[in-house]
């Protein structure tokens, strides 16, 4: 056999058989794959990141009895009052710094995000963290707040709609302020203090966030 006969024997048939698909009238489009797709996975979308709201505490380097005894209780009241705006709102952060000062009548929150508290132990709780943290958010403690605050009355459309979203308010429910705080749910005074109340509070709070708070 003459050993050029296969070779040329295979291309002929292979040649025919391209003349005839090309005949059929059927065409397959062949395309790229798509970077934008290609070896995508399709997941569970992730939720929302929590607030990033963290603290820590100044202490002395050799505490007395009584700085130890409002080390304890101050770290209590820090940690419900963190863990519940982490769990109710998305938009307030920081990184407080929390300290005990006997000079301090009550406690204090300031924007540059410094919290004190004095030595009443009755102001070492939750309802007073979380209204102390409020401060630091820029409630009662920017300019922005005093723009928003007219005639008694809190104007951002975020809060706003986020207290008319609750159980039991209205559409025409309104947040009445001064230079210092907001209410309801301001948690001005220990008498005002519930779950609920706080839980209300965080997300007020970080809906005023949105207002530019």
């Amino acid at each position: 056999m003459n050993r050029f006969a296969l070779p040329i024997r295979i291309t002929s048939i292979l040649l025919l058989f391209i003349a005839i698909a090309s005949n059929t009238g059927c065409n397959k489009a062949v395309t790229s794959p798509d970077p934008a797709t290609e070896n995508t996975v399709t997941t569970t979308p992730t939720p929302a990141t929590e607030a990033t709201i963290t603290w820590y505490l100044v202490r002395a380097a050799n505490p007395t009895a009584d700085q130890l005894d409002a080390y304890n209780r101050i770290t209590a009241a820090m940690n419900a009052a963190v863990t519940m705006y982490n769990q109710q709102t998305t938009y307030c952060s920081g990184n407080l710094r929390v300290e005990y000062n006997t000079g301090v009548p009550t406690a204090d929150g300031n924007v540059n995000g410094t919290i004190r508290f004095g030595a009443n132990r009755s102001y070492m709780n939750q309802r007073t963290a979380m209204h102390e943290i409020a401060h630091t958010q820029g409630i009662g403690t920017t300019s922005r707040w005093n723009q928003l605050v007219v005639n008694g009355k809190y104007t951002g459309a975020y809060a706003l709609a986020m207290l008319r979203s609750m159980v039991g308010e209205s559409p025409a429910s309104t947040l009445s302020a001064d230079g210092h705080s907001f209410w309801p749910y301001g948690l001005n005074y220990n008498n005002e203090w519930s779950t609920v109340n706080g839980q209300r509070n965080a997300r007020i709070v970080g809906a005023m966030q949105r207002d530019g708070v």
